[in-house]
């Protein structure tokens, strides 16, 4: 399948690459990053193209939100981010602190605490952007710590 999407990618043939592309992505989803990268580059950017090939599975989804982000779609990523389901936003919370580094490393600072503001496991510290978070170290620590004492 992966092979047979990457001959019709590399030869134009898009709307026949993509259901062999989907198919690939869903039954490895180690392969999601390369399928997705070889997506976006067939298509130069297509991001609605690159979204029609992500599954509904939790993992791809980071997966593409991280090649938003090393795309330089920061904003993009947090919305489709934010359009996730909180059981997928759970699902994901124990991975997405690389998704969150990302999101720093290209000094999308506000975007990351957005993101990380909203885990599962952070809102009950109710965050405030720019103040010292748990200052006075009493909540209990977080799993994906970030912004706060670690």
């Amino acid at each position: 399948l992966w092979q047979m999407a990457n001959i019709l990618f590399r030869r134009g043939k898009l709307p026949e690459a993509a259901p062999y592309a989907r198919r690939a992505i869903a039954l490895d989803e180690d392969s999601a990053p390369l399928m997705l990268d070889l997506g976006w580059q067939m298509t130069n950017g297509d991001q609605a193209f690159v979204a029609s090939l992500v599954p509904d599975n939790p993992a791809v989804q980071l997966h593409y939100l991280k090649l938003l982000v090393a795309k330089k779609q920061a904003p993009e990523a947090v919305a489709r981010w934010r359009k996730l389901s909180p059981e997928t936003q759970r699902q994901l919370s124990d991975t997405v602190r690389e998704f969150v580094g990302q999101l720093i490393a290209e000094k999308e600072y506000a975007a990351a605490w957005e993101v990380w503001a909203g885990l599962p496991d952070v809102t009950p510290l109710k965050p405030v952007r720019g103040a010292v978070q748990d200052g006075d170290f009493r909540a209990k620590p977080v799993r994906n710590a970030c912004f706060e004492w670690s």
